[in-house]
């Protein structure tokens, strides 16, 4: 069977092992971290290896995540064949073998083979064995070009890490060296105390010190990681007061995108932290009268949306002061504007109906005219790509106020 050429580009094998051991005091320098705390989460977190021993990425498919992001015509097809179930589970590991086995391949090419993008979007890959959905977070538009640049070079692996910590929105966290907090973030629930102790130990060996929150606030308060009596009886009041969570005893990313949207509802600093003046808001608070939509996260977390956010659009936001958005709306309109006039320019070589349209114009064009065709094809080329960058940049905006991320 022939599969996609992604996969079998990944098949083949052509991983190389070149750690970029520079990549972390890069990364330090810029987040304004201690890099010796980067390099103990690192080693942690990318302890294992790269590629297996015909050099190929360490891969993990998972049928619960290729299952939930299947298109809805294909998930009765893909339980039929075992490829997917709707929740985690140990069996579905079955059959898959070791670390490098041919068997977990073999799973993720009938993926593939159903569905390219959901099938590598479900699999976790390389050292730090990030999941294929997280692509956007680790710098990459696309689940193809991440899994192709994972799959040729180790140094793209540490990069990739990194880059996720970052796009997270870990920065604080980072600074502050809140373990807890970055072990919830990419470990998830359930082994926080023990992902917790091996950074720490293994910050101790680098550095003979003790690891320790910079911010002794922040350590005091409930936040991301914390578990327990008191984040339920938060959890619970949060959804007394109208904002849409599970109270499980867990503050994870759902639990503080509920209290980002409650500090910035309340005129409070919307840093996801239960400080004082958070506990005290929460107490005189009364319920939120506006609708919400629940929605799901790919991580499979909820997400309450309120009424009002889903109806914002990139104008109103601009209107309201954001300056990405004000940036992105006048980006987008200059390059629209752009590609439009040099359409016209190029239209009216080949046709004389735009001549006129093109004489109205000429101030405009002046210093376009000498352009060759084909060097006018080039800018008209940039532009349109600067263009679709303004415009992402402007529609993640959108979607980060629907989800409570940004106020």
């Amino acid at each position: 069977m022939t599969h996609s050429s992604t996969f079998e580009y990944l098949a083949y094998g052509p991983g190389q092992r070149n750690a970029d051991k520079r990549a972390i005091g890069q990364a330090a320098n810029r987040i304004g971290c201690d890099a010796d705390f980067l390099r103990a989460i690192l080693a942690v977190e990318s302890g294992g290896r790269a590629f297996d021993d015909k050099d190929r990425l360490i891969i993990l498919p998972e049928k619960h995540i290729f299952d939930r992001l299947l298109p809805k015509p294909l998930r009765a097809r893909a339980r039929r064949l075992k490829l997917s179930t709707p929740k985690w589970s140990r069996k579905n590991y079955s059959g898959l073998g070791k670390s490098g086995s041919d068997s977990r391949w073999d799973r993720l090419g009938k993926m593939v083979d159903l569905d390219e993008d959901a099938g590598l979007k479900s699999a976790s890959y390389g050292k730090a064995q990030i999941m294929g959905f997280n692509h956007g977070k680790c710098g990459f538009a696309t689940v193809q070009g991440f899994v192709r640049a994972l799959g040729v070079s180790e140094a793209a692996h540490d990069t990739a890490f990194i880059a996720f910590l970052e796009n997270s929105g870990l920065f604080d966290e980072l600074r502050d060296r809140d373990v807890r907090a970055i072990v919830r973030r990419y470990n998830g629930p359930g082994q926080i105390d023990h992902y917790t102790r091996l950074i720490k130990r293994e910050y101790s060996r680098l550095t003979r010190q003790s690891l320790t929150v910079r911010n002794k606030a922040r350590a005091a308060s409930l936040r991301l990681g914390s578990e327990g009596e008191k984040v339920e009886r938060l959890q619970l009041r949060l959804t007394n007061l109208n904002y849409v969570l599970r109270v499980d005893g867990d503050f994870g990313p759902a639990t503080k995108r509920a209290v980002v949207a409650f500090q910035a509802d309340h005129g409070l600093k919307p840093d996801g932290i239960v400080g004082q003046q958070t506990q005290d808001a929460l107490i005189s608070a009364v319920p939120i009268q506006d609708d919400v939509t629940v929605e799901h996260t790919p991580e499979g977390d909820l997400v309450a949306v309120p009424a009002k956010r889903t109806t914002e659009t990139l104008v109103s936001l601009q209107k309201e002061g954001s300056r990405i958005a004000d940036a992105s709306v006048k980006g987008t309109g200059t390059g629209a504007a752009g590609i439009g006039l040099g359409g016209l320019v190029l239209l009216s070589e080949v046709s004389a109906t735009f001549q006129d349209a093109i004489a109205a114009i000429e101030p405009m064009i002046a210093p376009f005219g000498g352009l060759s065709r084909i060097a006018l094809f080039a800018l008209l080329a940039v532009v349109a790509f600067m263009t679709f960058q303004h415009w992402r940049a402007g529609s993640a905006r959108v979607e980060d106020h629907r989800r409570g991320k940004t106020v």
